[in-house]
């Protein structure tokens, strides 16, 4: 009975947590939308095209927050194939390729063998993606993201590092940075870096994040 006790109190610890942080998060924009249906409601012949755009574009936020917390919540289930890792990190590359041009940002992949690895692909593209937008996103103009493969020589392990060169992160944030809705950035949701934990652990995996000495 403690032990069941215990359980309990620990999902409800995280359930409070998950629903804080979703109310949090859906909060500002379901403000935004009513302000600007109040805004729009007093200027009934003013041109709509700005509360459209800016309606639109509120929506769109909530409508990635629902994805990401269905990601978040998928069940592990899937079925283990061997795909090769230079295919999935190429179209993880080209989808994340239009923001980092946008932002001056270049996406360079150190030249590797490829390997093979047992994964669902279209889930841990998903990682590469978010692990390579989150980089992009804290590069400054005109540096670049790096991506870099390293097998072991058995080819039973193989290690894969992405590199920014940003300020890095702060000492006190990095035991927090795969944590459901923390996010130093303006506009996050702070559930990118957790779903990619949570599927590189489906993956029997680890990732981990740290400073790079020489910056980023």
């Amino acid at each position: 009975e403690l032990h069941e006790s215990v359980r309990r109190s620990e999902t409800m610890a995280q359930l409070g947590s998950i629903v804080s942080g979703v109310a949090h998060e859906v909060r500002n924009p379901l403000f935004a939308i009513s302000s600007l249906v109040d805004a729009w409601a007093v200027q009934p012949h003013r041109d709509p095209t700005p509360f459209v755009d800016a309606l639109r574009g509120e929506v769109g936020r909530l409508r990635t927050l629902m994805v990401d917390l269905l990601e978040y919540g998928r069940p592990a289930k899937w079925t283990r194939q061997a795909y090769g890792l230079h295919d999935v990190i190429g179209s993880a590359v080209r989808a994340c390729a239009l923001d980092a041009q946008a932002r001056r940002v270049r996406i360079v992949t150190a030249a590797f063998e490829d390997v093979f690895v047992m994964m669902d692909p279209r889930r841990l593209e998903r990682v590469f993606i978010n692990l390579i937008e989150n980089g992009v996103q804290h590069a400054p103009a005109d540096s670049e993201v790096r991506i870099e493969v390293t097998a072991a020589t058995d080819r039973t392990q193989v290690a894969i590092a992405i590199r920014d060169q940003g300020t890095g992160i702060a000492p006190e944030d990095l035991p927090r940075i795969f944590t459901p809705f923390f996010s130093r950035r303006t506009g996050g949701f702070g559930l990118g870096l957790a779903i990619t934990e949570r599927i590189v652990l489906e993956h029997q995996g680890k990732v981990s994040a740290a400073n790079n000495p020489a910056g980023g």
